[in-house]
């Protein structure tokens, strides 16, 4: 038995985790989060889908077991859009989701023999709520960071340049349309199965009980802030913000921002994260933006936490404004680092920026988010106040060991409740 940060008792639970996540905030965060709950007595075995290539961001090595499975022959496949080979992606398409549930009753079932008291399920890239929720016996605990937005949401994606017309067209979008109600199934199943599901931010519990009709309990993530830390580092002359290059990502308005700045005022923009080849179209609309309204563009690849806490603690401001984002892990490592935060007056920002204490909140304006942007570049005096408050907030509110007791109070309570699922309408 240990005692938690709330001076409870908790007796050490042998716990499996599952996830199917790219490299990023939610995958840094469940590392952090099997850290500190593997230092607290608790067996951790990881079991997840392997792809060829290097992982960035290997979890593996963080537990007691490390169970991967090969996913190399689904051969993950791109949404049909407009493409002559239509047919043949959406048939790729339809084999890579059953090919999915096939594994995920084969790690159901492992699971299942190797007697644990709970299951720890994060998402899973493609279908949102993983497969594997529906085929466990164990109780399981779902970390929801959000719904499946590309289905349930307006579309969040760039509409091409220049659309086909006719045939090809047509039938792009009658499979794209029945391959969302095929995901939106399966998600729905997945998500209704879940012994406990969490949220991380009372906008997404909202968003999750309008989507699935049930009632997730509220767990905030955290920042590890004994890695993002402040320097003395001096700040230089560019905002940041990191993270996926893609549209719902709303980095176009941080460019027309900065293009309300005169320019002899003016920041440059870094953007950083990890690059696939499906973040080209919105890095090229990006860059062409950026040209066409002369704002300083730079993309960094940030592969390590050594390169990205850099960016924050060199950055005159992190400037976040996504479009509905759940949470946003962002903000709490910017401010861990002691950089104040311009975020978007939008989803589950409104949560974690203090508003005139650790930051600035903005609407969707370009005025606004300009003004905002200035009032960092020169009022320095306001904007130090601003990172001070910044770093001594995120630790009294958004430290992982604090964020780590919320899980492992849900864990502890789902493997107490064998067969308990979450309460519905």
């Amino acid at each position: 038995m240990h005692r938690n940060n709330a001076g409870r008792e908790v007796r050490p639970l042998k716990i499996a985790v599952f996830h199917n996540l790219i490299a990023g905030g939610a995958k840094r965060y469940l590392g952090d989060t099997l850290r500190i709950l593997k230092a607290r007595g608790h067996r951790i075995d990881l079991y997840s889908l392997r792809e060829p290539g290097a992982d960035p961001m290997d979890l593996g090595v963080l537990c007691d077991a490390d169970y991967p499975y090969d996913a190399e022959a689904l051969k993950s496949v791109s949404w049909p859009v407009y493409s002559a080979e239509v047919i043949v992606n959406f048939i790729c398409f339809l084999r890579y989701v059953r090919g999915l549930e096939r594994i995920a009753k084969k790690i159901a079932a492992d699971i299942d023999g190797r007697g644990y008291d709970v299951v720890y399920v994060h998402p899973c890239k493609t279908t949102q709520a993983p497969a594997l929720l529906r085929f466990l016996k164990t109780p399981s605990v779902y970390c929801c960071h959000e719904g499946l937005r590309s289905v349930y949401e307006k579309d969040l994606t760039r509409a091409p340049a220049k659309k086909e017309s006719g045939v090809a067209a047509r039938l792009a979008a009658a499979c794209r349309a029945l391959g969302g109600r095929m995901l939106e199934r399966g998600d729905r199943a997945s998500a209704a199965a879940a012994g406990l599901v969490l949220a991380n931010s009372y906008f997404s519990r909202e968003s999750l009980y309008r989507t699935y009709g049930l009632f997730a309990e509220v767990v905030y993530l955290g920042v590890d802030e004994e890695k993002f830390t402040p320097s003395p580092v001096p700040k230089e002359d560019f905002v940041f913000c990191p993270g996926r290059i893609e549209f719902k990502k709303g980095y176009e308005w941080i460019i027309r921002g900065l293009a309300r700045i005169p320019q002899a005022q003016r920041p440059a923009l870094v953007l950083g994260g990890f690059y696939s080849r499906y973040c080209k179209p919105e890095t090229d609309f990006l860059s062409g933006l950026a040209e066409k309204e002369n704002v300083r563009l730079e993309f960094a690849d940030l592969r390590s936490d050594d390169s990205l806490i850099d960016h924050y603690r060199r950055a005159q401001a992190t400037v976040y404004l996504p479009y509905m984002e759940p949470f946003g892990l962002v903000p709490l490592e910017s401010m861990a680092c002691g950089t104040a935060v311009i975020g978007i007056r939008e989803g589950g920002v409104r949560e974690t920026v203090a508003d005139g204490n650790v930051g600035l909140l903005v609407d969707r304006d370009p005025d606004e988010i300009a003004e905002a942007i200035l009032r960092m570049k020169r009022d320095t005096a306001e904007r130090r106040t601003m990172e001070a408050n910044a770093r001594a907030y995120a630790v009294a509110n958004w430290a992982m060991e604090k964020a780590v007791d919320g899980v492992e109070k849900a864990l502890s309570q789902a493997a107490g409740k064998a067969g308990a699922h979450p309460q519905s309408v």
